[in-house]
């Protein structure tokens, strides 16, 4: 009860809708994991109608972690591990995930904020193998695309 809900509906598709749970069934069907649930919504602007088919995710709570790409977290010998960036070079480090979210996956354990991990390409990788970054021209390490040098005028 008193949960937040953030809805959406077919019909405005670019709309959320925000809600609040009044109150829930102490029934739940054990085939489906189903209970009816009430959400009061305010109805800006009279955009919703009776009967319109609408989906409701209920905000159970909101964590703060890290995430990364899902391609940046590969399996070695039955480990998760991530490829930081170190000096132009990949470093091996293990990782403990968590949940898996719309191209993201948490990062529980063995990762830091601000700690730079190879987002693509990472399951060709070995640890000490050089490492381009987007826009860096091969064996230039830093300089992006185009070059460092100016032509005096």
């Amino acid at each position: 009860m008193g949960l937040p809900a953030r809805i959406t509906v077919d019909a405005y598709p670019n709309e959320t809708f925000t809600g609040t749970i009044s109150r829930m069934s102490p029934i739940l069907d054990p085939s489906t994991r189903a209970a009816e649930v009430e959400i009061i919504i305010p109805n800006r602007g009279s955009l919703l109608k009776a009967g319109m088919f609408v989906r409701a995710a209920i905000i159970i709570r909101n964590i703060e972690s890290l995430a990364v790409p899902r391609e940046s977290v590969v399996t070695r010998s039955s480990r998760n591990v991530v490829f930081l960036i170190e000096d132009d070079k990949a470093r091996l480090a293990e990782v403990k995930i968590g949940v898996s979210q719309q191209g993201k996956i948490q990062i529980l354990e063995g990762l830091q904020p601000g700690q730079e991990v190879v987002a693509a390409g990472a399951q060709f990788l070995n640890e000490g193998d050089t490492v381009r970054r987007p826009g860096q021209q091969p064996g230039r390490p830093g300089l992006p695309q185009g070059g460092g040098r100016r032509n005096p005028s």
